[in-house]
This record gives structure tokens, C-alpha cells and sequence, in this order.
């Protein structure tokens, strides 16, 4: 069973494997970015205001 983009599209250019790589980790930085953005800081200030008043 084949899982992988790669795996799937031997025969597809170059530049488009690199774009997908490229594109894929664009997307990983901006979920990352997006989750410290909308829960982690949101929920630090929380607990700092409830915590440590």
C-alpha cells in the first residue's frame, strides 16, 4: 500500500516534488504558528490571571 505524494507520483517533475515538499512545510510552520496564536498564549494568560493573582 502505497502512502505517500512521492510514492504515488513517481513520474511527475522534479520542481513539482519540490514544490509539494516545500509547500508541505510552508503548511506545518503555519498550523504550528497558528496553534501558539490561538490556544497556547490565550491559555497562558488564563492560567497566569487565575494562578497568580
Amino acid at each position: 500500500m502505497q502512502m505517500g505524494w512521492k510514492e504515488t507520483h513517481q513520474d511527475a517533475p522534479l520542481d513539482q516534488h519540490i514544490f509539494v515538499a516545500i509547500s508541505i512545510f510552508c503548511i506545518a510552520i503555519a498550523m504550528a504558528w497558528a496553534s501558539y496564536r490561538l490556544y497556547d498564549v490565550p491559555v497562558r494568560e488564563w492560567l497566569k490571571n487565575k494562578l497568580f493573582k
